[in-house]
């Protein structure tokens, strides 16, 4: 993984040797995070909260409507967002 600078500011990050899988289909717009068919990369980070207000000032898409409260992973609250080619990303934080 190598960090990136957006050209709009802001965060970036690029999977390098991502793999597409065969018969990849994009994912519908309406999908939710609770989709049986869920698919995400999960990026934990220290401060996850600066990250989800940076993201809504670059009107980046989320697919959770706020932070949310984990109660029983071992994680204590994140959100999903969608990057520009439309993958689920999920940022959380310990």
């Amino acid at each position: 993984m190598t960090a990136l600078r957006s050209t709009h500011g802001g965060l970036g990050i690029e999977l390098l040797d991502y793999l597409m899988p065969e018969g990849d289909q994009p994912m519908r717009n309406n999908w939710k995070s609770c989709d049986i068919a869920n698919l995400q990369v999960e990026l934990m980070m220290n401060v996850v909260e600066q990250t989800v207000e940076l993201l809504r000032l670059n009107r980046v898409q989320f697919v959770s409507s706020q932070l949310v409260q984990f109660t029983s992973m071992p994680y204590r609250q994140g959100c999903v967002v969608k990057d520009p080619n439309g993958h689920a990303m999920l940022l959380m934080t310990e």
